[in-house]
């Protein structure tokens, strides 16, 4: 990961795995806990999660292509975006139909490592309790949802749900109904 840090990609430190796209960049040092095998199972953890990007197709994105799980509005939409022919890749182009750039790149972005992470448990079940024990160390590690403005709230929830944590999750009253719909939704690409 020395290298991705040196070149500039992307917002990865040197102690996170991270993939570009083609590559998957490591950390040169697995420090975390204080013995080699929860070391080496963090390890793992990060660098396989990377891994499925390429091998789970994160990259494989068409415009063009139909969609498989949802209604397509992409070219509906495309007529109202800001310029999506001038976009260099097909997610630009997606993320550019939405008119809340940031948000759409959050929400897509947990519910793709949902997906990821449900795929890798699943086909590689000898990383599952490692798996697991990292995704509950970092949701112990996450701001209580209660204690964040509701758009924050929400895509916290998502990211819980993308940990696995599906209980004791404090959502308001007034919103309930939407948080429901919002988390069948995020289910269905498991």
């Amino acid at each position: 990961s020395k290298e991705l840090v040196h070149k500039g990609i992307g917002w990865v430190s040197e102690s996170q795995a991270s993939t570009e796209g083609t590559k998957v960049y490591l950390s040169p040092v697995a420090d975390r806990y204080p013995t080699k095998d929860q070391n080496f199972g963090w390890f793992k953890v990060v660098s396989t999660h990377q891994v499925a990007h390429l091998e789970f197709g994160s990259f494989d994105f068409s415009f063009d292509k139909e969609a498989t799980l949802f209604t397509s509005l992409r070219r509906e939409r495309s007529t109202l975006s800001p310029s999506p022919a001038t976009a260099a890749v097909d997610m630009e182009k997606f993320f550019n139909l939405f008119s809340d750039r940031k948000l759409a790149t959050d929400i897509f972005t947990v519910v793709e490592d949902t997906r990821l992470d449900s795929r890798v448990k699943h086909e590689y079940r000898g990383i599952r309790g490692s798996y697991q024990k990292t995704q509950q160390e970092t949701i112990e590690q996450r701001p209580l949802i209660e204690s964040l403005p509701l758009r924050e709230a929400i895509l916290e929830l998502l990211v819980r749900i993308s940990l696995d944590q599906h209980t004791n999750l404090k959502v308001p009253a007034r919103i309930r109904e939407q948080v429901e719909e919002l988390i069948r939704i995020h289910l269905k690409v498991q």
